[in-house]
């Protein structure tokens, strides 16, 4: 029978709840995220703009994170 491996399936499984996980979660808080800013500030156009901060924070997060995990060496594989 020609079919789907098992570990083929389950990471197609995940990445399903993938696609389904984050457009959930972004689309609920986004508005939240957005109309607490506007009350906090006043100004939706400032609660706006402070999503851009908020995106290049987590960025320079990511970043720096990355400078502080350990290198894995590269292993490569012996040619058959």
């Amino acid at each position: 029978t020609q079919g789907v491996s098992s570990a083929a399936s389950d990471v197609y499984k995940r990445q399903g709840c993938d696609y389904f996980r984050h457009p959930a979660f972004g689309g609920f808080l986004g508005p939240v995220a957005i109309g607490a800013l506007t009350d906090l500030t006043g100004s939706l156009a400032l609660a706006m703009q402070g999503t851009s901060v908020a995106l290049l924070l987590s960025g320079f997060l990511w970043w720096r994170a990355s400078h502080l995990v350990r290198k894995l060496p590269i292993q490569r594989e012996e040619p058959l």
